[in-house]
């Protein structure tokens, strides 16, 4: 707007110009003309006078108009230009203004950011603030125009606006003639994107600095005078700073292989710009040796094209050198495997020739390489197979079928070479030698395993002692019978049959002499079955037999009664004529039972019933038998709680010595009442405890609460006497017997020499040896040890004089025959003469008449206990007896009395 009005004021006075020239030249001419006439005197007229003023007045416009037209020339020019630089400057895309020093816009273009600004708003010598920023009142809070007018200085500064993104806004002060800031120009542009475009620039390169530093191989970055100006962190930590700072060529000059520098392919890379590669093998700062392979490629040149950097990669092929290595030794390993392997190793080819035979191929067919090589495979199958193999083998290298038998272990007849046939196992693999392709066959002579596994299907089905089925085959006979029968409307028979006493044969006899026994019978069993029936061993001495095509009860019982009574007879058992009876229980099909297992559980029953009738005979199953099962089941479940919850007590049997008749000692026997009934017997529930191995658990609790009632007795001042404790079999074999003892003295405070332990003979006879190194280990804490039940197990002086006991008790059985039973008064006889010359005490057990108890005084018996005496009673009773010293030394007017039994009301 400036320039135009200088123009139009130039061009008005150019106009003027001539005429303002023509005026000045009238009264030029009047003085020249009166200067001429002067000088010329009268000659000069006012004519000439005239006419010359007219040519110099002529003279004058044709100069000015020629002035003129070159001033006019020049203006256009210059207005030509001056509208040139006028569309620059309001066409320029970013935003340009020209702010004076009162704030106020002199020019603006009107681009950029503020072209949204209205046409009646873009007025000239507005404030700024108020033309750029509507509602605003003040200056921004950063002025870049106060800046420049401050300092004299540009400014370049980078600003983010939430409507038009990031700005830079350049400001740069205009001068006046005098050296002045007459104005400031202040440009904005919009860069937003070359902001964004550095960032993701910026942020694309810390990527690439991640993924190069992630990389597991070493890279560097080298320049021109070969230094190193980049790694990456697998470069340091596998080659270490102090190498990374050194010249490149230090790396290669470590080369364990012998380095050339003519070699060097950073150097190479750098002479003549292609990429070049080399194989390294050098140690790393841990020591480790490592092989690279490096590439080095030219990743920037100079204006003349020259390389100046060059990227090195190392990859770490040390694992493929150990593979390759360890791929040399598996062939030689494999080569070894081959020809020392005892399995037969043979290669066929396509044409279903063999190529490879080992010498464990040789050693299993018979043949040798040289005469079975390139010779068709099938010589060593029998004919059956040839025909069926050949088609497969053209079929597989053919591609028509695929390899199914491939991975695979199958069974085979192999054919040796003396025409015998052999079970084999073969295993195939496919390889490839080149481009062939052949097939690996593994084949294993399993003529051995197929007699052991022959030989574990029978162990698995038979007994090993009898050989007689054992109790899986005999479910599985059964089954089968069973869909026989109901197919044909026919009946069946389960019996089972139990030796009775068989323990006592066992003890008696051994282990050995319980086995020849049971085989014995097995014989015998066999021998009064039909075809049709079975006959088999479940487990211990316990028998089962099958009856099928059972026509009647009848036909049953006298099948049974045969059978009982060939228990009649004596077995001869190495040397021994041995009587045994057998308790029998029945069940019959479909009448019992539907299934091999509730005939197996009724026949059980029935068995157990026999037992309960007195043995030697037999029972058929009746529904009543089952609640004497239940009631059985009934009372398990309370002893189990009993056990949990400690549910028992214990009562005390005093041990009088027979010299002085003075209580010595007290035997602790466990006692059971459930709550809401009445006590039940030990006879009952001991066995149960024993069975089903609880009574380890009791057994212990028995111990602790002896050990610590005895100690309670002596800290309230009674007098001291031992206290005996049954230890049962189960609890005997425990492996931590004496580390429990020896714990529960410890515990209770009670000394080893008043606490004695009772083992019956056949605990101690099942293991000899084992057992006499527990008992001195138990005897070694000063604990007596006392064998009782003596005279009803198998009683070997050899064994005896072994174990480290201090007394037997002789038993009740023996002790209630006495003076009655001449055999039972021999035994005692004996067993008393025995123990004195083996140093051994001897204690009588159920002595309850005058008479016994002089018998055993009279032949010097140590100790006695038995109702005669006192029964076992509570241990109140037993404080309150000890405590009154009467009880404790007994009178002699009671000890030979027969009233002397008034103990037992304690």
């Amino acid at each position: 707007m400036i320039s135009r009005f200088r123009q139009k004021w130039k061009n008005a006075f150019l106009r003027r110009l001539s005429l303002l020239f023509a005026l000045t030249l009238i009264p030029s001419g009047m003085i020249l003309h009166e200067w001429l006439q002067t000088h010329l005197g009268a000659d000069f007229s006012r004519g000439h006078t005239l006419a010359l003023s007219g040519f110099l007045a002529l003279l004058a416009w044709a100069f000015v108009e020629l002035r003129l037209r070159k001033l006019t020339r020049e203006l256009t020019q210059l207005h030509r230009q001056n509208n040139l630089l006028n569309k620059t400057f309001q066409h320029m895309p970013d935003h340009l203004a020209v702010i004076d020093r009162d704030y106020r816009v002199q020019a603006c273009n009107w681009q950029g950011i503020f072209s949204h600004v209205a046409k009646e708003k873009r007025l000239n010598c507005a404030l700024c603030y108020e033309t750029f920023y509507p509602g605003q009142n003040t200056l921004c809070e950063t002025c870049h125009v106060r800046d420049v007018f401050a300092n004299g200085q540009p400014t370049n500064r980078i600003k983010h606006t939430q409507e038009h993104g990031y700005l830079e806004i350049r400001s740069f002060p205009l001068f006046n003639n005098e050296g002045l800031i007459d104005a400031v120009v202040e440009q904005a542009s919009n860069v937003t994107q070359r902001i964004e475009t550095e960032r993701a620039l910026r942020e694309s390169e810390r990527k690439l600095q991640a993924i190069l530093h992630s990389i597991n191989d070493p890279i560097r970055v080298v320049d021109k005078d070969l230094n190193i100006i980049w790694a990456n962190e697998a470069a340091y930590k596998i080659f270490g700073e102090v190498l990374l700072s050194k010249k490149c060529c230090a790396l290669y000059e470590l080369d364990m292989t012998g380095f050339k520098h003519s070699s060097c392919p950073t150097k190479a890379a750098l002479t003549d710009g292609n990429p070049h590669q080399h194989i390294l093998t050098v140690s790393s700062v841990k020591g480790d040796v490592h092989t690279f392979k490096t590439s080095s490629n030219v990743i920037e040149w100079d204006q003349q094209q020259h390389p100046t950097a060059v990227l090195e990669v190392f990859w770490d092929i040390t694992e493929i050198k150990q593979a390759e290595s360890a791929l040399r030794r598996s062939e030689t390993l494999f080569r070894t495997v081959v020809e020392s392997s005892k399995d037969a190793m043979v290669a066929i080819d396509k044409n279903g020739h063999i190529t490879l035979f080992n010498p464990g191929a040789e050693r299993i067919f018979g043949h040798s390489k040289k005469e079975i090589l390139n010779l068709p495979v099938e010589r060593l199958m029998p004919d059956d197979y040839h025909l069926a193999h050949s088609q497969n083998i053209r079929s597989f290298f053919a591609g028509s079928k695929p390899p199914m038998a491939m991975g695979k272990t199958l069974e085979f007849q192999g054919l040796r070479k003396n025409s015998e046939t052999f079970p084999a196992e073969l295993s195939l693999s496919e390889g490839r030698v080149g481009g062939e392709r052949f097939v690996l066959a593994v084949i294993r002579d399993i003529t051995e395993r197929k007699l052991i596994e022959q030989q574990l299907i029978h162990q698995a089905n038979y007994d090993s002692l009898t050989g007689l089925p054992n109790r899986t085959l005999i479910l599985d006979r059964l089954k089968q019978a069973i869909v026989f029968e109901q197919r044909h409307g026919q009946h069946l028979v389960v019996i089972l049959l139990d030796l009775d006493n068989f323990k006592s044969v066992n003890d008696t006899l051994g282990h050995d002499g319980g086995n020849l026994l049971l085989k014995e019978v097995a014989c015998r069993l066999s021998a009064t079955m039909r075809n049709t029936d079975t006959v088999g061993r479940l487990y211990g001495d316990e028998f089962i037999m099958v009856l099928r095509d059972v026509n009647s009860t009848e036909g049953v019982m006298r099948r049974v009664r045969k059978l009982v009574q060939s228990f009649e007879q004596p077995f001869s058992i190495a040397g021994n004529e041995l009587l045994t009876s057998v308790s029998v229980g029945i069940a019959m099909f479909p009448k019992d039972g539907s299934c091999g297992d509730e005939l197996l559980k009724k026949a059980d029953t029935a068995m157990y019933e026999s037992k309960k009738k007195g043995k030697n005979c037999f029972s058929f199953f009746a529904p009543s038998m089952e609640e004497s099962i239940l009631q059985r089941m009934k009372q398990e479940k309370l002893l189990q709680q009993a056990v949990i919850n400690r549910s028992f007590h214990l009562h005390y049997q005093p041990r009088i010595e027979t010299a002085s008749g003075r209580i010595i000692g007290l035997e602790a026997l466990l006692r059971w009442t459930p709550e809401g009934a009445d006590p039940i017997p030990p006879d009952q529930f001991v066995p149960i405890l024993e069975e089903t191995g609880w009574i380890k658990e009791v057994g212990e609790w028995i111990l602790e609460t002896v050990c610590r009632t005895a100690r309670a007795w002596q800290e309230m001042g009674l007098p001291t006497i031992r206290v005996w404790v049954n230890i049962s079999g189960k609890q005997f074999l425990e492996k931590d017997l004496f580390e429990k003892t020896e714990r529960i003295l410890d515990n209770t405070g009670l000394a080893p020499y008043y606490l004695g332990l009772e083992l019956t003979e056949s605990v101690l006879m099942q293991d000899v040896e084992v057992h006499i190194a527990k008992l001195e280990q138990l005897k070694k804490l000063g604990l007596l040890i006392s064998l009782d039940d003596f005279g009803t197990g198998y009683s070997s002086l050899s064994y005896l004089k072994r174990f480290p006991i201090d007394e037997i008790k002789i038993d009740r059985s023996f002790v209630d025959g006495l003076l009655v039973d001449e055999n039972d008064t021999a035994i005692v006889h004996t067993i008393l003469a025995m123990a004195k010359s083996l140093g051994l005490r001897v204690v009588a057990e159920g002595v309850e008449t005058p008479c016994q108890r002089d018998f055993l005084t009279d032949h010097l018996c140590d100790e006695m206990q038995g109702y005669l005496f006192s029964k076992p009673v509570p241990p109140e009773s037993i404080a309150a007896l000890l405590a009154s010293g009467n009880g404790y030394l007994l009178p002699c007017s009671l000890a030979l009395q027969k009233d002397s039994t008034t103990l037992m009301s304690l």
